[in-house]
């Protein structure tokens, strides 16, 4: 089946096609949260919790360290980065 003069025709030919939920990009694999996930359970088991700005302040310099591109300014992760990721592990 050829889809001639549809929008996402060069997209489909050029492979280009990304996945990408509404405006927002995904930052990390599952993986990559689940490491995070495991730092912060690491510290609060060593009795030193983190604060939010520490956790996002701590996901930017991961995200830097390990050359992943990301949308942080600030040297802070976001406010609604912060948001889908407690929707995505309410733990």
């Amino acid at each position: 089946m050829v889809f001639q003069g549809l929008p996402f025709q060069r997209h489909l030919q050029s492979g280009s096609a990304k996945k990408k939920l509404g405006r927002h990009t995904i930052v990390f694999t599952p993986e990559q949260e689940m490491e995070l996930i495991e730092y912060v359970f690491h510290m609060d088991a060593l009795f030193y919790g983190l604060s939010k700005t520490e956790f996002l302040e701590l996901v930017y310099q991961y995200a830097e360290m390990n050359g992943i591109l990301h949308p942080f300014k600030n040297d802070t992760a976001g406010s609604d980065w912060y948001k889908g990721f407690v929707v995505r592990h309410p733990d």
